[in-house]
């Protein structure tokens, strides 16, 4: 036990010295060349949980028993760019500038219905914390593996081609029912709520940490996971991941690259939305899956049943799912200007305002961070070899 602690110690002194961001140093800087001032460490103990009740892993030989725990770990970069083979996160042109190619963030005077907005976008796998402290932290979960490029829109046929694109994602037509076209006022109100009661609004606080003055004083909290706040947020969790389609307050999903045209940090998590739901039904295919189900909740059967079904457990190990979970990622901007988690789809009004800045070109660049629950001591961690 007093192993465990120690670790927790000089893990939570590595978050510490890099736990303050700095916007004006970071701003127009590649995250990847900034990654200790453009990353949210605080994040990380903002939500590590553990709580009172012991899990079984396994059977027979392969028997264990931990505790169940929650965290949040960075897992990669996620960016829109309207250049061709141009990576904002690293500031990396592969090929020659053609401008007949170039795509569009923002609409022309005779734009209609966001038909001309077109970006490019690229997901950019990258573990730092696994990276950085390997599988020696027991007592967390961090994904294993290498810098890796899943997804690159220039090299995927349909990207641009919307009217094909739609046929991979079979499930988008409940947005042309009418419980579809009104979900966005649900999803956007339980998207809020949950941001209020995980600490992610303003003034908000969630008693995971205490401080004092800017000061660390605990490491974790140790609490019930029946509260009464826990309860609401699994509910909240509900109708987000219910209404797979919509992302929160930033209205649908897109079809392929092409977005309204308003404002590219808005299209940057909506076309985030798109390329993980793609990645995560593809990993429910692959044999070495790359985004699995990490959290547990549970989903709406239908759109005219408030009844919901529980996806498989996913306390002993990841699990493949078909769609992207919403409830499961947190974004957070880190080129052009660095902001702050918060929960994927949050109006942007409060996450957007004063964001973009000259010279920028409308490159938005997007730290994705994944949510987990799991059985502390008695998990197997994604890509560490044990992948189920």
């Amino acid at each position: 036990m007093r192993k465990i602690f120690f670790l927790i110690l000089i893990f939570t002194a590595f978050l510490k010295a890099e736990v303050t961001m700095n916007e004006a140093k970071a701003k127009l800087k590649a995250p990847i060349e900034n990654i200790f001032n453009s990353t949210q460490w605080s994040l990380f103990l903002k939500e590590f949980e553990i709580y009172y009740q012991p899990k079984v892993c396994g059977k027979g030989l392969d028997l264990a028993i931990g505790f169940k725990a929650h965290m949040i770990e960075p897992v990669g970069y996620f960016e829109i760019t309207k250049d061709r083979f141009w990576f904002p996160f690293a500031k990396i042109k592969l090929g020659n500038a053609n401008p007949q190619k170039a795509g569009n963030p923002r609409p022309g005077s005779v734009a209609e219905g966001g038909r001309q907005s077109l970006v490019y976008a690229h997901y950019i796998y990258f573990p730092i914390m696994g990276i950085i402290f390997k599988n020696k932290l027991p007592i967390f979960c961090f994904n294993g593996g290498t810098l890796d490029l899943p997804f690159i829109s220039e090299f995927f046929p349909f990207w641009k081609r919307d009217m094909e694109f739609k046929n991979l994602i079979p499930q988008m037509i409940a947005v042309f029912t009418p419980e579809g076209l009104v979900s966005g006022l649900f999803d956007c109100v339980a998207t809020e709520a949950s941001a209020s009661l995980r600490g992610y609004v303003s003034g908000a606080t969630t008693g995971n940490i205490n401080t004092t003055n800017g000061t660390m004083t605990t490491v974790t909290n140790i609490e019930n996971q029946n509260t009464l706040e826990r309860k609401g947020i699994s509910y909240l969790d509900f109708v987000r991941n219910s209404l797979y389609f919509n992302v929160g307050c930033m209205s649908f999903a897109t079809v392929g690259g092409y977005v309204n045209g308003g404002d590219p940090l808005v299209s940057a998590e909506q076309l985030m939305y798109t390329v993980i739901n793609l990645l995560q039904g593809a990993s429910s295919v692959m044999p070495a899956p790359m985004l699995y189900k990490q959290t547990n909740f549970s989903i709406s059967q239908s759109a005219s049943t408030n009844k919901g079904v529980t996806p498989l457990d996913s306390w002993c190990a990841p699990q493949k799912f078909p769609m992207a979970i919403e409830s499961q990622y947190v974004p957070q901007r880190v080129y052009p200007t660095v902001g702050k988690g918060h929960e994927w789809g949050q109006s942007s009004v409060t996450t957007t305002n004063f964001a973009n800045v000259p010279g920028s070109h409308d490159d938005v660049v997007l730290l994705v961070w994944e949510r987990r629950d799991y059985a502390m001591f008695a998990y197997k961690c994604p890509g560490w070899g044990n992948k189920k």
